[in-house]
């Protein structure tokens, strides 16, 4: 379910979704609780995964993790189930499904085989 607003009807249904343990997807941010008990947040890439590279990978869970800050400041029942630790992954939506291009953890990333395809630009 998407909802793009931290309250009001559909949010509140998100929340209920979300103590059930199914995926809600807020503002394009994909949330979950593992069976782990992590939060499980996905980013949808807006790269193509031969362009992704450490840079853009943390740039775009940047920007996951400022949804989910809205979400959470917007919120406090959201705030309530999801003050947990987090497990983020970028994905890549092909259109028939989506593939895994690398999970963060504390900070660190983890690719997924054969990935990343280009090296960070040298400064």
């Amino acid at each position: 379910m998407r909802f793009d607003e931290p309250i009001g009807p559909r949010a509140d249904m998100a929340l209920e979704l979300l103590s059930e343990g199914k995926a809600v997807i807020f503002r394009g941010l994909e949330i979950h609780v593992a069976p782990s008990g992590e939060l499980e947040c996905r980013v949808f890439s807006q790269w193509h995964p031969e362009n992704v590279n450490t840079a853009v990978a943390r740039d775009e869970f940047t920007v996951g993790q400022a949804t989910l800050t809205d979400l959470l400041s917007g919120s406090p029942q959201f705030a309530a189930i999801c003050g947990r630790p987090c497990r983020w992954e970028l994905l890549w939506d092909y259109g028939m499904g989506a593939v895994r291009l690398c999970s963060m953890r504390d900070g660190v990333l983890t690719w997924a085989e054969g990935l990343p395809k280009v090296s960070d630009p040298v400064s």
